[in-house]
């Protein structure tokens, strides 16, 4: 019988990917580009955790 993945992980980054991905977009907005940046910084290194969570593991 195989086990279930857990979605806790994959679904935690992706929101707080999403919420990253926000900040970035209301700051640009705003016109406050090093938040920005920050923002888009943080989104980017966020979803590569999501999508590492969210990979098939072998074994």
């Amino acid at each position: 019988m195989q086990r279930r993945r857990g979605v806790a992980m994959p679904l935690l980054f992706t929101v707080l990917t999403t919420g990253f991905v926000a900040i970035a977009v209301f700051a640009a907005l705003a016109g406050s580009w090093v938040f920005v940046a920050v923002g888009a910084a943080l989104a980017a290194w966020m979803g590569s955790f999501a999508l590492q969570a969210a990979r098939p593991r072998r074994g």
